[in-house]
């Protein structure tokens, strides 16, 4: 196999790769290997066929074109790995010598990694923080690695900061449903600071199926009352 390779504009490449008869030869053997495993012809059984039979009824023109489509890939791959080329798409391949007999050339035209050259770094230094963990460091992350995996149980007890409380919450303005703010299931982790200011307030000491009003100024697209009722502690 014989390579060469082309620059083009807009950071592609134009490969062409040569193949000598004896790669075709031998490529043109394992095709016929593998044609002959797969054809199904009365009176031969599979991978019996003769070469001459597998000829004669598929036709040398259909038999070169699976040639073709079985070695381009691999011989592609090999010269992209021997040219050392940083491709990032889709190759656009050309048969220009051999669709029908000798040897086999194609191009490929491939867009490769641009290379970018940067001015004025030489010199730069870059602190890298200390990678050592501290004892708090180590805790800190035992106690995220806790919460991520903690199994949650129901409780019959009050709620206090830190549980996780089911609620169902319907908002509404001047009498009317307020859109986006009624959701039923909603889980809610007390003392987050999340939803609406003063729920977390209203929330702690909570126990299943207590329900409270509140009026929120902060809701989104303005003041609403909502009507909060807790269905699990956890």
């Amino acid at each position: 196999m014989q390579t060469t390779l082309e620059s083009l504009d807009g950071n592609k490449v134009k490969l062409t790769v040569e193949m000598d008869e004896e790669d075709v030869k031998r490529a043109e053997d394992e095709t016929l290997k593998r044609l002959s495993r797969q054809a199904q012809f009365p009176g031969f059984r599979p991978g019996k066929v003769p070469r001459q039979v597998l000829v004669s009824r598929l036709g040398h023109k259909t038999i070169r074109a699976e040639v073709i489509n079985d070695v381009l890939p691999k011989y592609y791959d090999d010269a992209i790995a021997e040219r050392s080329i940083d491709v990032i798409s889709q190759p656009e391949v050309d048969i220009t010598a051999g669709e029908e007999s000798g040897a086999i050339t194609f191009t490929a035209t491939v867009e490769v990694r641009p290379e970018v050259m940067i001015a004025g770094y030489q010199g730069l230094q870059i602190t890298v923080p200390n990678p050592l963990a501290t004892d708090e460091d180590v805790d800190a992350q035992i106690d995220k690695m806790r919460e991520q995996f903690a199994t949650l149980n129901d409780v019959d007890r009050p709620a206090r900061d830190g549980d996780l409380v089911t609620l169902n919450i319907h908002g509404s303005r001047d009498g009317e449903p307020a859109e986006g703010l009624t959701a039923d299931d909603l889980v809610y982790q007390v003392g987050s600071g999340g939803i609406v200011a003063g729920i977390d307030e209203k929330l702690f000491n909570a126990t299943v199926g207590t329900e409270f009003e509140l009026d929120a100024e902060d809701a989104p697209d303005g003041p609403a009352h909502l009507e909060v009722k807790v269905t699990l502690v956890r």
